[in-house]
């Protein structure tokens, strides 16, 4: 049985979405008939009520019926969720700098501040997305 045949009823593909399913990940896209917003199966936003979702076979199928594209995992992009490449570079610098015993942790907030800016900037992403980011991954905050 090929995936698409895994997700071609509606209640194997709403199974897909609540258990966040990567093998349904391009295969189908779900409208949140409330905010007129379509997402990956994959995607990490809150789970809409079922009564409130239709799925379409893809993006392109979604914006004709007068949807929009979700903003946090962009269904257009082809591959990983966007923000997998932001993690992975967070990933790195946590790794690098638990490698580097030359790192104050008592430095003043005014120098930490400074070092997460500098680490938000070669992460790519900003300050506060990095903190997020950065405790979701290490399940502690960069100060710590």
């Amino acid at each position: 049985m090929t995936s698409n045949q895994l997700f071609a009823s509606d209640s194997a593909r709403w199974s897909a979405v609540r258990r966040k399913d990567a093998q349904a990940d391009s295969l189908f896209v779900y409208c949140v008939r409330t905010t007129k917003i379509y997402c990956r199966p994959v995607c990490e936003a809150r789970l809409a009520r079922r009564d409130n979702v239709v799925f379409h076979d893809g993006p392109d199928a979604a914006e004709r019926a007068g949807f929009r594209q979700c903003k946090r995992c962009k269904p257009h992009l082809v591959g990983r969720m966007p923000e997998n490449g932001a993690v992975r570079r967070v990933r790195a610098l946590v790794e690098q700098k638990a490698a580097d015993p030359g790192d104050q942790v008592d430095s003043p907030p005014v120098e930490r501040l400074a070092c997460l800016e500098r680490m938000a900037k070669q992460a790519g992403v900003s300050k506060w997305h990095f903190h997020r980011t950065f405790k979701e991954v290490t399940k502690m905050t960069p100060n710590a």
